[in-house]
């Protein structure tokens, strides 16, 4: 039982020198073609109104190359937020919405895996009196992908999407 285990120590630590020797670089077969476009627009009659957007795409591309495995890495996240509010006069309507594409992959030696979401999410707004109005949304998406395989053995490929959407709108009529 002692030498099966030892040989079980030996073999594992084997493999994980196999794999630390390693060096790494950005990978050029990954592509991250994400993107957001805002909009955000207002008719009536406002007495006041306030809008913000806020935005971001960002990814980043990993590989490890070793003499034994290799393997590469990526992340994409596209996060959007926008907030309306304001006190309206009479009759008015305050719209917002997005307009996203996340659209990333890569190549490599377990095979080829790509992410592709796209969506325009949307908010309005309208009321018929004056009133104090606040509406807001916060849309994110991650993505998470890698693969690698052992020379002479068996690969892998993993992949998760995740997406989250906030839409939040209230109208409080004026006295």
């Amino acid at each position: 039982m002692f030498k099966k285990m030892v040989g079980s120590l030996v073999a594992v630590s084997t493999l994980s020198v196999g794999l630390g020797l390693t060096n790494m670089t950005t990978y050029a077969a990954s592509w991250d073609q994400s993107s957001l476009s805002q909009n955000q627009t207002s008719s009536g009659s406002w007495a006041s109104l306030y809008q913000a957007q806020t935005k971001s795409v960002t990814g980043t591309d990993l590989q490890v190359n070793g003499s034994n495995s290799d393997g590469q890495g990526q992340t994409s996240f596209v996060t959007g937020t926008q907030l309306q509010s304001g006190k309206s006069d009479g009759a008015a309507t305050a719209t917002q919405s997005e307009g996203r594409t996340v659209d990333v992959g890569q190549s490599g030696s377990a095979g080829t895996q790509a992410t592709y979401v796209c969506g325009s999410p949307e908010q309005s707004t309208s009321v018929s009196s004056p009133s104090y109005v606040l509406q807001s949304q916060t849309n994110t998406h991650a993505v998470f992908q890698a693969q690698g395989s052992i020379k002479g053995g068996p690969s892998i490929q993993g992949q998760i999407l995740q997406g989250h959407s906030y839409q939040f709108s209230t109208a409080i009529s004026k006295p």
